[in-house]
């Protein structure tokens, strides 16, 4: 059996209670054996959870050894946990009844799957269970109530009933209440028996003493409507039944779900808006394949989406079975999910499984195995952000290059050939046969760089094909430049020549991998999925562990089989965890938002026009030196000198930064068009880059197409995009001007008074960027200016 271990998040050496020393647990270690904070053995079989006054409260069978446990010799246990890790023991909440015979709970009756919910109306703790009469077996197929004043009890038990007594569902037709086919009609299982029980034969069979309920859950939803999920007809249907206001009845308002499905073990909960339902098949003890379903309504319809379960064993539920989903408080649109290892031979054995329960980009619920894990792999990652003072270097850098290169420079029809021709991976792989770039130069790569502007760069070490360009002895098949032709590791040529040049050094690394059917599907081809996302793992490490210091990590791809967003791959990269690793190999490296993660800064890809106001969080635009492609091309669109300068400084009077892409071909040259413009750029930032490099966008918000701001200290820069436009008004600020000079040589007149600053440009002004500085009296404050009328 392959168990795949979760890296643990922060944890030193907490791996579990130790019954002398009492240590607190950091993690889950599903299915092995789980103590209280006693140092006792954890005995909730069966359970159900409820959050109260910040506390969770487990609620389970309490079995006995042998195989006398699976039936109800003590009753209902309870432990909290403020954590879900550890659990203290409330003791029994339900106690069976030892002294009347007669009593539907008393000892020795089956009393399974309780769970209890909290009705804000009437303040009282509800539990429902699902009740076997002693002796009685499956025939009886009751529900137990109990209810009690606080949340651990004790519980009164009220009553045992079944349910929905002489109702029809919702959706049943008055043919089908009319029916007279009766089950000694019909041979069971067969096609006729089958689409008797759908047509409801059971359930005119029990209507008048009420439907079976067999193994069930409790939901309330977000308007306090509760509802009572149970296998009835023989196992063979859910029904999702309707409670009372204060939860301690039936309305008679139920519908039924999958009829003749054989489900059982249903465990609800919402995500997003909708509802989702995990449950299993009916094999008795032997564990199956869990199955899965979505509705709009809790009453339907139901859409079946499959077993959620993905891995080895995924077929068997990880050899468990459902019991309910906890929501994760103080983690949005988070869950675990909760089954238990049945031992029906010595049911005190039996174990709990928890796991974390994820969404694909099809909204489906994803369970995997993890041998260890904890709940920081929920939510988006912001405490492994850099602060601010961190962030400052590369958001003062504010333009860099950004190199796409590799394999596909030879083919020359772009990053993205391999797939968008179809090329096999076979087919491709020959490339790196050829692959051998005789006038690379890292050198000259950072030089042109240094000479355009650029304060950092990003290389893609490894792009969508797979091809590493290092000696990566992670590399699936050894795809690498160092093991192919060119025997040489460019990463190591291109880290030294950026620190030669005094440039940052930056990191592109894209998870998926075009060569592995898994990236494709991942659910039915996991085990490969699963290789790749190992192959990310390692490769991540070695560059951040072998070529020194590295000051940003690029990621890009996070998403799956091209479909839904980074964060719906989550599941597979397990993002939270690599974030980690790398926070713990480099702690000042600067990581973009691209791999499921929140990011220390927010990318913005393409050659789209950038609008609106000042962003408050770090960002990067990043777009393409050549308009066609990422990679290189024979096809050519070269940027226009004015169009980069005026995206420079539109994304910069915005607070954000530029990575400017170029492609070099396949001998590792950048086109001498392209290293033409760059200089031009260069050229322009040698005489203003003072409005540019160590500012912040502001202190006047930007209006699209005409002006932007940026400041340091005490001086702003205005950059006029209009400069044809005569004047421009700009907001009041209560911060005296003190002197102003225009950088671009244009003749200005600068006029503040209550109205605000009124800048005049005088005839032929220039015809890019018209850079006004102004000098103010105290150091600049965003809150100094006031609003525009």
């Amino acid at each position: 059996m392959k168990l795949y271990v979760f890296l643990i998040f922060m944890l030193a050496g907490f791996t579990g209670i130790n019954a002398q020393t009492n240590m607190p647990l950091s993690t889950f270690k599903p299915g092995q054996v789980w103590k209280d904070t006693q140092g006792k053995v954890i005995n909730a079989h069966g359970g159900g959870f409820l959050f109260h006054n910040g506390k969770y409260y487990w609620f389970g069978e309490h079995k006995i050894e042998g195989n006398a446990g699976n039936k109800a010799m003590v009753g209902v246990h309870c432990y909290s946990s403020a954590d879900l890790y550890n659990w203290t023991d409330e003791g029994i909440a339900l106690s069976v009844n030892k002294n009347d015979p007669n009593s539907p709970i008393t000892e020795g009756c089956v009393l399974e799957r309780p769970k209890v919910i909290y009705n804000e109306k009437t303040g009282k703790f509800v539990m429902w269970f699902h009740l076997e009469l002693k002796d009685q077996g499956y025939n009886a197929a009751q529900t137990g109530l109990a209810v009690g004043d606080k949340v651990t009890g004790p519980y009164t038990f009220i009553r045992a009933t079944r349910a929905n007594i002489q109702t029809w569902p919702m959706e049943m037709t008055e043919e089908q209440k009319k029916m007279i086919i009766q089950e000694k009609d019909l041979k069971g299982w067969s096609d006729e028996w089958i689409s008797a029980v759908k047509d409801g034969l059971f359930v005119r069979r029990d209507f008048e003493e009420g439907q079976m309920t067999r193994d069930m859950s409790l939901f309330v939803d977000d308007d306090g409507k509760a509802y009572h999920i149970h296998a009835s007809e023989e196992n063979l249907t859910l029904h999702i039944s309707e409670l009372s206001d204060d939860y301690t009845s039936f309305t008679g308002k139920y519908t039924r779900v999958f009829p003749a499905g054989h489900n059982e073990a249903p465990a609800i909960f919402k995500h997003n808006g909708k509802y989702y339902l995990i449950s299993s098949g009916c094999t008795g003890w032997a564990p199956n394949a869990a199955r899965s379903a979505v509705a709009e309504s809790l009453m339907g319809p139901w859409i079946e989406l499959g077993n959620p379960c993905v891995g080895d064993f995924a077929d068997l539920t990880f050899h468990s079975q459902s019991t309910y989903v906890i929501p994760v408080q103080g983690k949005k649109e988070s869950f675990i999910f909760v089954a238990d290892r049945w031992r029906p031979e010595n049911a005190i054995d039996g174990r709990y499984i928890f796991l974390p329960l994820f969404f694909d980009s099809d909204q489906k619920p994803v369970l995997r195995w993890f041998d260890e894990w904890n709940m920081n792999c929920f939510g988006d990652g912001d405490h492994f952000k850099l602060g601010e003072d961190q962030m400052n270097g590369w958001r003062n850098d504010k333009f860099g290059m950004f190199i796409h290169w590799g394999l596909y420079a030879i083919p020359a029809k772009g990053e993205w050939y391999m797939f968008n021709d179809k090329v096999p991976a076979a087919e491709y792989a020959k490339y790196a046969d050829e692959f051998d770039p005789q006038r690379f130069a890292a050198n000259e790569w950072a030089e042109i760089a240094k000479a355009a502007g650029m304060k950092y760069m990003v290389l893609t070490a490894r792009h969508h094909d797979g091809f590493s360009l290092w000696d990566s002895r992670s590399s699936y098949n050894h795809f690498t430049s160092m093991q192919t032709k060119a025997k040489r590791d460019f990463i190591a040529e291109y880290t030294l020549a950026c620190r030669k040049a005094g440039i940052r050094t930056g990191i592109y690394y894209s998870p998926m991998d075009w060569r592995f059917d898994g990236y494709f599907d991942p659910r039915n081809n996991f085990d490969n999925a699963l290789q790749m996302s190992d192959q990310c793992h390692s490769q991540i490490r070695e560059l951040l562990s072998n070529y020194g210091q590295i000051d940003v990590l690029w990621f890009d791809g996070g998403w799956l089989a091209h479909k839904g967003t980074d964060k719906d791959g989550a599941w597979l990269w397990q993002p939270l965890e690599i974030i980690e690793m790398a926070r713990g190999l480099q702690p000042d490296l600067v990581m973009s938002s691209r791999m499921g993660w929140i990011g220390d800064f927010q990318s913005d890809e393409g050659g789209g026009d950038v609008r609106g106001q000042i962003r408050n969080e770090p960002w990067e635009k990043c777009l393409n030196l050549n308009e066609v492609s990422w990679g290189y091309s024979t096809k050519q669109n070269l940027m226009s000198f004015e169009r980069a300068i005026k995206m420079l400084v539109n994304v910069v009077f915005r607070n954000g930064n530029v990575l400017l892409n170029v492609g070099p071909d396949k001998e590792g040259l950048i086109p001498e068009t392209h290293v033409s413009r760059l200089k031009e750029i260069g050229q322009w930032l040698s005489k203003y880059g003072e409005s540019i490099y160590e500012t912040r966008g502001g202190p006047f918000q930007p209006v699209d197409n005409v002006y932007g701001s940026t400041y340091n200290g005490k001086n702003a820069y205005i950059h006029i995009l209009k400069t044809n436009t005569g004047k421009i008004q700009i907001p009041s600020i209560s911060n005296k001007l003190i002197f102003y000079s225009c950088l671009t040589g244009d003749k200005v007149k600068v006029k503040q008074n209550e109205k605000g600053i009124l800048i005049s440009v005088g005839a032929n002004p220039n015809t890019t960027d018209v850079i006004v500085k102004l000098g103010f009296e105290e150091e600049i404050d965003l809150m100094q200016v006031n609003p525009i009328n």
